[in-house]
């Protein structure tokens, strides 16, 4: 049987983007969990507990990832493989059993949840792995526009010179990142 020491606010976390989500973003796997939980952290301050590195597709927890799979274990979501290639996340059978142990931590995150949604729900995963790796540099070191678009095109070869501009202007235009120098508000 489960032990009391299961995190449970962590699971509840998972379960609720995954009915947010689900059916708005056009790819709801596991890249795009790791990034809307980074955001979630990062930049509306919900005490969620996972601890991020940059990884191949930007900021990652290994303890997400397994939490994850534990919370799938549990049928509170179903990992199952995409149309595309990745995976995709849906609620699963026990989803509210599992929510329901965390409804306190979820309704006093709310507000940030929904605004977590409003401004990041309706990108991909390309999308949010551009946006999440531009604020976690940002996070720690204040950058000139053309550094931190350096930084990123190096580390992403695969984002072009626009696709940076466009997503640090956007950034900036949404308070998450301020002017130059660029960093984290």
């Amino acid at each position: 049987m489960f032990s009391s020491d299961i995190p449970w606010e962590k699971y509840g976390v998972i379960v609720e983007l995954t009915r947010r989500i689900q059916d708005q973003s056009p790819q709801f796997g596991k890249t795009v969990m790791q990034k809307l939980v980074y955001l979630l952290t990062t930049i509306y301050g919900v005490p969620t507990g996972y601890e991020h590195t940059l990884y191949t597709y930007g900021p990652y927890s290994e303890e997400l990832a397994s939490d994850v799979a534990n919370v799938a274990a549990m049928e509170g979501i179903e990992i199952s493989h995409g149309v595309k290639n990745g995976f995709e996340i849906k609620l699963a059978k026990n989803h509210d059993w599992v929510s329901g142990k965390s409804t306190k931590f979820i309704n006093e995150n709310r507000t940030k949840i929904d605004s977590l949604i409003r401004d990041f729900g309706s990108f991909n995963a390309r999308e949010l792995e551009l946006r999440s790796t531009l604020i976690f540099l940002t996070k720690s070191e204040a950058f000139s526009r053309e550094k931190l678009t350096k930084q990123l095109i190096e580390l992403k070869p695969y984002f072009t010179e626009k696709e940076v501009y466009f997503a640090i202007d956007e950034l900036i235009d949404k308070g998450f990142i301020g002017k130059e120098p660029l960093c984290i508000l």
